[in-house]
């Protein structure tokens, strides 16, 4: 799994903020990607607008960094658990 891919960018006329994160789970498992939309009058009215950003920031790395890849089997017989050849045989 790749790092998370962090972009910001204004949106609309009335200066919405979206905040975006992307994680690459690799291949064949997809990208999943998480947005946050902040309108101007959240940060104006913030006591602390840095610190705000800050928590949002920090809330979407913790989804982020929850999300794992699944894990690929080295063979369909490591799937099902370990193969004992003692017991096979």
């Amino acid at each position: 799994m790749n790092k998370p891919v962090w972009f910001c960018q204004e949106f609309g006329t009335d200066g919405m903020v979206v905040i975006n994160a992307e994680v690459d789970l690799g291949p064949g498992a997809g990208v999943v990607g998480y947005s946050r939309y902040l309108h101007p009058f959240e940060l104006d009215n913030a006591v602390d607008p840095q610190g705000m950003f800050g928590l949002i920031i920090s809330d979407m790395s913790a989804v982020m960094g929850r999300l794992t890849a699944p894990t690929q089997p080295e063979s369909r017989a490591c799937a099902f658990g370990q193969h004992d050849e003692a017991a096979s045989a």
